[in-house]
């Protein structure tokens, strides 16, 4: 009779993508967890595994993309845009019939002048440049211009623009630093597989080993733990080869690491 063992090559766990591998390794923390009391023996193995699955499970579960690069340009175009506005209404009201319009336009250029940079430095650069910007407009000399020519709303959004990215700035800035301390999916899943493949081999081996010393099938609580996990693994496998175009089960490679299989 051939021996009951859970067959897994780090090979097939290598290939899955991240989410297949947090669904995949999920299934069997959650299976070993709720059967633990039953499997003494294999504790300090499923410690260690359940403590680095938990570890992947927290980076890839958190919210990498919530202030990802596409979000916070957008919200710098949209800044960009504030600012345009007012230095285009500037610029048309220069061109007013309107002495008291032209005049306005003549002392708000002075501030244009001197954050003109705005639109050529990088976005992160804008952010002080705004904020200076804004201050200057409502200084005593410029506030009645800015009013004259009914920049008060306009002025109002560039400001709460520019808020609004140095916000999102500073999140992704400390999320970055929490990713950094937490590590990456490429970082932690080497780790992940080879932990589990250190349980799967204890599994098999403390269930080859109660067998040998007489305990049946139906009294030894490793031999429904190996077959779930060998249909959890199994169906990783079938997912994996569907979406491989013409694959075929492969054979394993000699140099694969795989769990200790009696």
């Amino acid at each position: 009779m051939k021996t009951l063992a859970i067959k897994v090559k780090s090979r097939l766990l290598n290939r899955l993508r991240n989410d297949e591998h947090a669904a995949l390794l999920g299934s069997i923390d959650i299976l070993i967890e709720a059967n633990s009391e039953a499997l003494p023996e294999i504790q300090p193995l499923y410690g260690n595994f359940h403590r680095l699955y938990r570890e992947e499970g927290g980076i890839y579960k958190r919210d990498a993309t919530a202030v990802e690069t596409k979000f916070i340009v957008a919200v710098h175009r949209t800044r960009r845009a504030a600012f345009i506005l007012v230095r285009r209404s500037v610029e048309a009201a220069s061109y007013d019939d309107d002495p008291a319009l032209r005049d306005a336009a003549a002392m708000l250029k002075e501030v244009l002048r001197n954050h003109r940079s705005v639109t050529t430095v990088s976005m992160y650069e804008v952010t002080p440049l705004v904020h200076n910007m804004i201050e200057d407009l409502r200084k005593p000399r410029y506030v009645a211009a800015v009013t004259t020519l009914g920049l008060d709303a306009a002025v109002g959004k560039l400001e709460a623009r520019n808020e609004e990215f140095r916000d999102i700035y500073l999140e992704r800035a400390h999320n970055r630093e929490v990713f950094d301390i937490q590590g990456s999916m490429e970082g932690i899943r080497p780790k992940v597989n080879s932990a589990f493949l250190d349980l799967a081999g204890g599994i098999n081996a403390y269930y080859l080993s109660k067998r040998l010393s007489g305990k049946a099938d139906a009294e030894n609580p490793y031999r429904d733990i190996i077959v779930s996990i060998d249909g959890f693994v199994e169906q990783a496998r079938l997912n994996l080869e569907r979406r491989r175009r013409g694959a075929h089960r492969a054979k394993d490679d000699p140099g694969d690491v795989g769990a200790l299989i009696p």
